[in-house]
């Protein structure tokens, strides 16, 4: 698969409306998967690297931050006010999908 090119199956003949449907369940998922990783395992990356610090378990907590972040950003852009992510967003669906 070419660099660039989206996972997501293609849909040929939606309709606007369920293009919206689809996109609003896969953020209520991001959603959920972040509020999640928040609730539980961010609470035991921390006490377990502060109970016994490695540099193993220093690299696993950092990519959970990491993973926070972006699953942060996906959140915002549900906001219109966050012009960087809309203008993002608006930038990325006007690719054509060869590139």
């Amino acid at each position: 698969m070419p660099r660039g090119a989206c996972y997501a199956p293609r849909v040929s003949k939606a309709s606007h409306r369920e293009m919206f449907t689809i996109a609003e369940a896969f953020y209520c998922d991001c959603r959920l998967v972040r509020e999640c990783i928040e609730d539980t395992a961010w609470p035991i990356a921390l006490r377990e690297c502060k109970a016994t610090p490695s540099d193993e378990k220093t690299t696993y907590r950092l990519i959970l931050e990491r993973v926070l972040a972006w699953l942060h950003s996906l959140d915002r852009l549900n906001r219109p006010t966050d012009l960087q992510a809309v203008a993002a967003g608006r930038a990325r669906s006007s690719k054509s999908p060869s590139t």
